[in-house]
């Protein structure tokens, strides 16, 4: 046995092995008990995530096990009925690799994909959403500009607190474009008037995050 019978064999013992594993990890996706997204990834054209786990397993079994099969038989057996077999596993190699694409691109045929993951979208869907969705917000912030009484292209700055320990911080940023401004709050009531001036230098459309706890509770409990 020369260096590269050696090199050969051990990495088909090293994919075995790593293959293995990946099948004993498929009961726990399928079930939803384990999050598998994107870890074996070339280039992204061959992706496996949890959805279409089961399928991304399916080409690279078969490719190794033609590839055993064959090296075995080339370099001991000499079975003549076996060529058939490991020729027919390499071949079907490149349909389910393609029905891999397909799986990840439309999330079908269902009976393929973990029941938890059977809703999801593909990554068609994904895309046209993930295209489509920064014009729909840049839609709405229009919108709503426009029933505030101000120009649809002009910036909105968004006031927010946060707090670490007794020290409150008022914050002022752009949702926009990066401008941002903080200021460490004593009075809140006077912190505000002077960051609200120093962000009317940026844009005069000012708001308090609609979200923001502390400024809620705040305001709750402030006294009458």
């Amino acid at each position: 046995m020369d260096l590269g019978d050696v090199i050969v064999q051990l990495a088909l013992m090293a994919l075995t092995v790593w293959l293995g594993f990946g099948w004993r990890r498929l009961p726990r996706v399928w079930a939803g008990h384990d999050t598998f997204t994107g870890g074996m990834t070339v280039k992204r054209i061959y992706s496996i995530h949890d959805r279409s786990y089961l399928t991304g397993l399916l080409p690279m079994t078969f490719a190794l096990a033609a590839f055993l099969l064959s090296y075995a038989d080339l370099r001991w057996w000499h079975w003549p009925w076996l060529s058939p077999v490991y020729g027919l596993l390499g071949l079907l190699v490149l349909p389910l690799i393609a029905l891999q694409w397909y799986v990840n691109f439309f999330n079908r045929p269902k009976f393929l994909i973990p029941p938890v993951h059977r809703h999801r979208p593909g990554s068609d869907a994904e895309f046209q959403e993930a295209v489509e969705r920064p014009h729909a917000l840049r839609r709405a912030r229009e919108e709503q500009r426009i029933r505030d009484g101000v120009p649809a292209d002009m910036h909105l700055i968004v006031l927010s607190l946060s707090q670490v320990g007794s020290e409150m911080t008022l914050h002022a940023a752009c949702e926009d474009c990066r401008w941002s401004a903080s200021s460490v709050v004593d009075s809140l009531t006077h912190r505000e008037k002077r960051i609200r001036a120093h962000a009317a230098t940026h844009s005069p459309y000012i708001k308090w995050d609609p979200l923001d706890p502390i400024f809620h509770d705040l305001k709750r409990h402030k006294p009458r």
